[in-house]
């Protein structure tokens, strides 16, 4: 994770923070205070479900989050990460003691009423919420599964059967190479990396500036649109 996204996590929690002590001051309500409450317990969910798949992904909450959350994750080998589920639960315990613990505390005392010092912690709960690195990521998640699954066919014009196989088919082999980017085939950056990388590429056709489509953008949503 980033330290801007560390920082702004912060502030996301900070801004939902104040929002709790403006509501306690200047709202003679439970109403105002009990949404502020509920916001913050909101926002420290965002905050840990983020932490959480950035943990993972390096990218924030992207779309090999959504594809597990489908899926499951079987087979990914997150057993090994159980303390990663086990500090989560704290910190939500956490909050959710402190939550009721102010709910408790102020809600016994006399408050005075202000309409601005409501508008201001409206202002900041609606802050604390819009900076979080979540809500952008699961915005973004949330387009893609808007736009719903579209399909397209190849024309038949491009599009011969097989009827007879050769008596010596050839192999096609297909590597993927993760992380691995055209800088380190530069010989002179990376003198004997990849020769025999480099003797493919000019023997054979190779592509590039090949632009990926939404869903794509890791590993295995890569390969299998490829």
């Amino acid at each position: 994770m980033t330290v801007i996204n560390q920082y702004i996590l912060t502030l996301s929690v900070v801004l939902s923070g104040l929002a709790i002590v403006v509501n306690g001051r200047y709202a003679n309500s439970k109403i105002p205070l009990a949404t502020s409450l509920s916001i913050f317990l909101l926002v420290v969910f965002l905050c840990a479900f983020y932490a959480v798949a950035n943990y993972f992904t390096g990218n924030g909450i992207d779309e090999s989050v959504l594809y597990h959350l489908q899926v499951g994750v079987e087979g990914a080998g997150v057993a090994a990460y159980k303390w990663l589920a086990v500090v989560v639960i704290i910190v939500l315990a956490v909050a959710l003691a402190l939550a009721a613990v102010a709910f408790t505390k102020i809600t016994r005392r006399k408050r005075r009423h202000s309409v601005p010092a409501l508008v201001l912690a409206a202002a900041l709960l609606s802050g604390s919420v819009a900076v979080n690195p979540a809500t952008h990521d699961l915005y973004s998640l949330w387009q893609i599964v808007a736009q719903g699954q579209r399909q397209s066919t190849l024309p038949e014009s491009h599009w011969k059967p097989v009827s007879k196989m050769p008596e010596a088919p050839l192999n096609v082999v297909v590597l993927y190479l993760e992380s691995l980017e055209r800088t380190y085939l530069n010989n002179d950056e990376f003198p004997g990396l990849t020769p025999n990388l480099n003797h493919w590429e000019k023997e054979g056709a190779y592509f590039t500036d090949i632009q990926q489509v939404t869903g794509s953008g890791w590993t295995i949503g890569g390969m299998v649109a490829s």
